[in-house]
This record gives C-alpha cells, sequence and structure tokens, in this order.
C-alpha cells in the first residue's frame, strides 16, 4: 500500500514547529497531518497541515534532548514566496497542482507541487 501525500493549494494552513535538535523520521511515521521536515544548522522544522500541539507534547516526552523553540502558522504560499504557474520545456508544460493546465496539445502535461519536489 502507498501513502497519499498531502495536496496543497496556495491558501492551506501550515503550522511549523522548530526545534534545537534533530527529530529521528522513525518518530515521524503515521503522523497523518504531517507535511514534511528538515533539519538545518542543529535545528529540526516539522510541517503540519493540521495543529500539532499534542503530536509535538509527546514528541518532547520521548525525547527530552530536543528543545521546543517555536511554532509558526502561515499559508503554503507564504512558505513558497512567489507562486509558480505553467512553464513550458521542449514539449512538456509543467504546472502546480493549482494551475491551470496547459491548452496547448501538443504539449506534454507534468504535474509538479514545487514545495515537494524542490523543498
Amino acid at each position: 500500500m502507498t501513502e497519499e501525500l498531502p495536496f496543497f493549494t496556495p491558501d492551506t494552513p501550515l503550522n511549523v514547529y522548530c526545534f534545537e535538535g534533530c527529530v529521528p523520521d522513525s518518530l515521524l511515521e503515521g503522523c497523518r497531518t504531517l507535511a514534511g521536515s528538515w533539519v538545518e544548522a542543529g535545528h529540526s522544522y516539522l510541517f503540519f497541515t493540521g495543529q500539532a500541539d499534542t503530536f509535538v507534547r509527546v514528541l518532547l516526552q520521548q525525547r527530552q534532548d530536543l528543545k521546543f523553540v517555536d511554532r509558526y502558522q502561515m499559508t503554503y504560499r507564504e512558505w513558497q514566496g512567489e507562486q509558480p504557474e505553467l512553464l513550458e520545456i521542449g514539449k512538456f508544460a509543467i504546472t502546480p497542482p493549482w494551475a491551470a493546465p496547459a491548452t496547448d496539445k501538443n504539449l506534454l502535461p507534468m504535474i509538479l507541487d514545487p514545495g515537494l519536489v524542490f523543498g
């Protein structure tokens, strides 16, 4: 069984939790509202599509080496910055999921979510 990735629109609300320390991927398995995570400069950033205070509280109980720093709320648009639209490269019409598809029937459609593909 493959796990379905969440679909984001520019207005999808995100809750971003920041920690000092590395949150191992094994502790994130099974969290349905987790949209993604990354570690940078000794900090872990967890992105959720909903409020995750209970999950974070349990995580901090399990890993006392982690320190909660802050929680940020923003839309997917705010996180991504500039919103890409249709991009034609060769015979490909590359669009994010929220953009209108190409009307040129000679182009091969390719739908990519820039936040999931490029981080």
